[in-house]
């Protein structure tokens, strides 16, 4: 049996709390005098605070608003491709795939496409 510091002679005392002593407590209600609204919006802008009131949302500039690309559906299962190529190699890739707006598959697909063509041309020549 484990001890729990009471033997089974000494049961567990309650705490005796009266209910006429719960029945007296009470909040602290504070007189509240006016509250000058428009002061308090400026102090609080004065602060850097923003107002609560519900404002009309501002719709970006449909110009300068991109939508995100969509993601197209694979025709085919991927598979994972990792490897640690040099910092230089790296970034030359990355700018490729950022000019072009390639994904890094996509930027993967056409360098090969690229180099099969090139291959073609010196076999042509």
């Amino acid at each position: 049996m484990v001890d729990f510091g009471l033997t089974p002679e000494e049961p567990h005392k309650k705490s005796e709390v009266s209910a006429d002593l719960l029945a007296g407590i009470k909040p602290r209600v504070s007189s509240r005098t006016h509250v000058d609204i428009a002061e308090s919006d400026r102090s609080a802008a004065s602060a850097g605070f923003r107002s609560r009131e519900s404002v009309p949302a501002v719709l970006p500039d449909p110009v300068n608003y991109l939508t995100p690309r969509r993601r197209k559906r694979d025709p085919e299962p991927t598979t994972p491709l990792s490897f640690r190529p040099p910092r230089s190699v790296h970034a030359r890739f990355r700018d490729y795939a950022d000019d072009h707006k390639y994904s890094y598959p996509e930027a993967l697909e056409k360098l090969l496409d690229e180099s099969e063509t090139l291959a073609r041309l010196q076999q042509r020549g």
